[in-house]
């Protein structure tokens, strides 16, 4: 029960925000998260290990992943080099993916230092291939909005997967799906 109060608390959340169309969003940043399986993937899973984590770890995981991605996306967009970005980006979806498939009990403040680590080098890659006609303001709105929405809908599955009899095991099972799909992008960026 306490879980589907989680999950409800999170869709109001989500329900309870918009584009920020006052300040000139015209909505082509909010699609760039969806364009990549391992945005997508690595987003998602963000919010399934938050919610496997449970606790504090609901909020703050995918909270430090969406505030380091906007930190990120600030230094992609100055074309600042990183090296090894892509590599990263595909890493956080295998550790993430392995982290959920290994049940890891990680302490929260853990969590959180990866959520950023990899939330940097997810926002460096948005902010780097931001188009330069691109209104930067509302096109970092929008790939934050949508990530924290794929935060979003991760958490509230991890979480009615959870009240399943069977659900650790399927979201283990899930978790280690998103692994081997980590491990196929980290072998392509190399």
């Amino acid at each position: 029960m306490k879980a589907l109060r989680h999950a409800a608390a999170l869709l109001a959340l989500a329900g309870a925000t918009e584009p920020c169309l006052a300040h000139g969003f015209s909505g082509n940043g909010w699609m760039h998260p969806l364009t990549g399986v391992d945005h997508m993937l690595a987003m998602v899973a963000v919010g399934l290990w938050s919610a496997q984590l449970g606790g504090r770890a609901l909020f703050v995981v995918p909270l430090a992943f969406v505030a380091a991605m906007a930190v990120g996306s600030v230094a992609g967009g100055q074309q600042w080099q990183v090296p090894a970005v892509e590599s990263i980006v595909a890493m956080s979806v295998l550790v993430l993916g392995g982290a959920i498939a290994l049940a890891s009990r990680t302490a929260w403040p853990v969590a959180c230092a990866a959520a950023l680590l990899f939330g940097l080098a997810h926002g460096y890659v948005h902010g780097a291939e931001m188009p330069l006609s691109a209104d930067k303001l509302g096109y970092a709105a929008g790939f934050l909005l949508t990530t924290a929405g794929l935060h979003v809908a991760g958490a509230v599955t991890g979480l009615l997967v959870l009240e399943q009899p069977a659900g650790r095991n399927w979201l283990r099972s899930g978790g280690t799906l998103v692994a081997a799909a980590g491990a196929m992008l980290l072998q392509s960026a190399q």
